[in-house]
């Protein structure tokens, strides 16, 4: 065989066993990398679900500490204030007995709302700012709501995310009309609160456990929200959710 022939089979040969082998190195660096990133995305699901959880559990951590205060107010100092006022006869002193008797019960209401498994989201607002409505312009509109099926979770965190939000306007935004709109279809949820206050700085806001308190809900929610100045005055809040997370609470 000649010298030239010989060289040529000799180079092909190994190129074609280099090629092999690279080949073969390439394989298993993919299947490496495939399976890093399988493990990464594994752990990263974890992770997620562990923060779910932790979100969950804080909520309903939250919502019972806000029964047993409601039951301790409702069973134990309003019958103790309705006592002491059957034993008194002083007029002015039972006045007064009768007001923080009124207070307590509407911080009791307030901490937990009755029957939110029967009632919708609009009875629940409603009772709500029913007796707001003697200070200030608000108006509840809604419409098409029986399209989008809310259930007991998401009716009692969108409901918290919006006693928040009216506490705030109370203590902060020397409001005198607030707006509120739900609006609901077959695809997607949304509530609106607006006000004509002197509007809330978001990078303030942001930083009070009210928003953090929102926040957190909307996490359980997994829905999007907005809040933002309006100019010169006001403030609005927009609160999103889609149909496909319509039943993540059940």
């Amino acid at each position: 065989m000649d010298k030239p022939i010989h060289t040529f089979i000799w180079i092909t040969t190994n190129i074609g066993v280099l090629s092999v082998l690279v080949g073969f190195i390439i394989l298993l660096s993919k299947t490496y990398i495939n399976r890093i990133r399988k493990e990464i995305q594994e752990k990263n699901s974890l992770i997620i679900s562990h923060q779910k959880e932790l979100v969950n559990s804080s909520i309903q951590i939250l919502e019972r500490e806000r029964e047993r205060i409601s039951s301790d107010l409702h069973d134990d100092l309003i019958g103790q204030l309705y006592r002491i006022k059957l034993m008194n006869k002083d007029d002015k002193l039972n006045r007064l007995l009768a007001q923080g008797i009124a207070t307590a019960r509407n911080i009791s209401h307030e901490l937990t709302p009755p029957l939110i498994e029967e009632s919708s989201l609009e009875e629940l607002i409603a009772d709500f700012i029913a007796p707001y409505k003697k200070k200030y312009n608000i108006t509840l509109t809604c419409s098409m709501l029986l399209s989008f099926d809310l259930n007991k979770q998401q009716k009692l965190n969108i409901f918290r995310i919006f006693q928040e939000l009216i506490n705030n306007i109370i203590k902060h935004a020397q409001a005198n009309s607030i707006n509120i709109i739900l609006r609901g279809n077959s695809k997607s949820f949304a509530f609106l609160l607006q006000d004509d206050g002197i509007g809330i700085p978001t990078t303030t806001y942001g930083r009070g456990l009210g928003m953090k308190n929102i926040e957190l809900r909307m996490q359980v929610l997994r829905g999007s929200y907005r809040l933002k100045s309006n100019k010169p005055i006001g403030t609005t809040f927009i609160l999103l959710l889609k149909n496909n997370q319509s039943n993540s609470n059940e």
